[in-house]
């Protein structure tokens, strides 16, 4: 009974499980060893359990739990850390044990679990047996994981000694993820960080193992993102695609707890993308685009929808992005300067005449708009109040900025004679 078991009054407290069959939070009545929920009390407290005892033989025997198909809130049975490499897995219908990580391979789970993190910012985190078969499913702390099959159980290993030696099985034999990128939608003090997009060679574009669901909505509302799979229609809380040097574009999708709220969108892990891929981020509704590398993070306000929609796009990057040639700058016989240059692609620029020694003199472009292709301006000798400037060495720097943030810079000498 959960009241026994927490030492609560019945309405000092909510405790809330997950039913894989209605899709839907249910009030649990009974508390059972291995499963997870959500717990609410309306004070902050300690709580004991009160007659606890560690689940099963906890030195001969193990804790067997039926798995429904879907997702599935299960919880660390014992009181000390539980390494995910070491739970297994029997599917009834063949009646023997299997690890982890051959339960993925299989297509029976999927290899990352997720969990609720109470500190601020509270959201989602996952934890994965592909990246680290060590991580602890610790106690007192609920976890999600997705159960692709009927006839599934799951074993919660023997007692782990503190300090003893732990052999790992194998990691899941796929092919390695090339690269990932993970991103983080924060607003207020909630924070959702389970979206992951990437690559692998043995990866597919539609679903696959390497593609995670995205777990049910936190009982308490907060900012959330949710990858579209390819199909249109399933949420994914990590879409790796198939390897490649060409074009990919992810939809994904942030909705707030509440309308007009701002949030802010980071991302990180752009070391291990290819340097040959260019990564940027689509904001149609603001008209807004972000290179991945050159910025970590975009704020935005939702409107009275509460979501915005994103578009992540990868692609081959040309041999020299944005680029400014062909500076020239010459005196005409009126003696003002003729200044022409040409971009690689559309950008804003920036046209600035400095001193030797770097000084501003004037600006001819502050910014404004410039198109793919020859740009020519004239400066007429003067600086920015007007006044001739005395003669000597002079620079034209040239400073372009695409709207997903490559930048390019050419300079140019000039002498001023009087």
């Amino acid at each position: 009974d959960p009241a026994a078991v927490l030492g609560l009054e019945q309405g000092d407290f909510t405790l809330l499980r997950w039913d894989s069959t209605l899709r839907r939070y249910a009030l649990a009545t009974s508390i059972r060893p291995g499963e997870g929920y959500w717990l609410r009390v309306n004070t902050d407290q300690t709580l004991n359990l009160n007659s606890a005892r560690v689940a099963g033989d906890a030195f001969g025997g193990t804790l067997r739990l039926t798995l429904p198909q879907g997702w599935v809130q299960i919880g660390n049975p014992y009181p000390y850390p539980v390494p995910i490499g070491l739970i297994r897995f029997i599917d009834t219908t063949q009646g023997f044990a299997i690890t982890y990580s051959e339960a993925v391979q299989r297509g029976l789970v999927r290899s990352v679990l997720f969990y609720y993190d109470t500190n601020p910012p509270a959201g989602y985190k996952p934890i994965s047996l592909y990246n680290d078969p060590s991580a602890p499913m610790m106690p007192g702390r609920g976890y999600w994981i997705y159960v692709d099959t009927r006839n599934l159980e799951i074993i919660f290993p023997n007692v782990v000694l503190p300090g003893a030696t732990i052999t790992f099985p194998s990691r899941v034999a796929m092919a390695p993820v090339r690269w990932q990128v993970q991103f983080a939608a924060q607003s207020e003090a909630k924070m959702d960080e389970t979206a992951i997009i990437g690559a692998a060679s043995r990866a597919a574009d539609g679903i696959d193992l390497y593609d995670m669901p995205k777990p049910p909505a936190p009982v308490e509302e907060g900012v959330r993102t949710i990858l579209i799979a390819p199909d249109g229609q399933s949420a994914l809380a990590q879409d790796i695609r198939a390897d490649g040097a060409r074009r990919q574009v992810w939809e994904m999708v942030v909705t707030a707890p509440k309308p007009n709220s701002t949030v802010v969108l980071r991302w990180n892990g752009l070391q291990t993308v290819p340097s040959s891929l260019r990564l940027k981020l689509v904001d149609h509704e603001a008209r807004v685009t972000r290179d991945l590398r050159s910025t970590s993070s975009y704020s935005f306000t939702v409107g009275a929808s509460g979501s915005r929609r994103f578009q992540i796009v990868a692609e081959p990057r040309g041999a020299a992005g944005l680029r400014v040639t062909s500076l020239r700058v010459t005196r005409t016989r009126g003696g003002a300067v003729s200044i022409s240059y040409t971009l690689s692609d559309s950008a804003s620029a920036k046209v600035r005449i400095l001193s030797a020694t770097g000084k501003l003199v004037q600006t001819l472009q502050a910014g404004e708009a410039a198109s793919r292709g020859v740009t020519n301006l004239t400066w007429n000798g003067r600086d920015g109040a007007g006044i001739a400037v005395p003669a000597g060495s002079y620079l034209v720097e040239v400073t372009a900025t695409s709207e997903d943030g490559q930048t390019a810079r050419a300079v140019q000498p000039i002498v001023i004679t009087r």
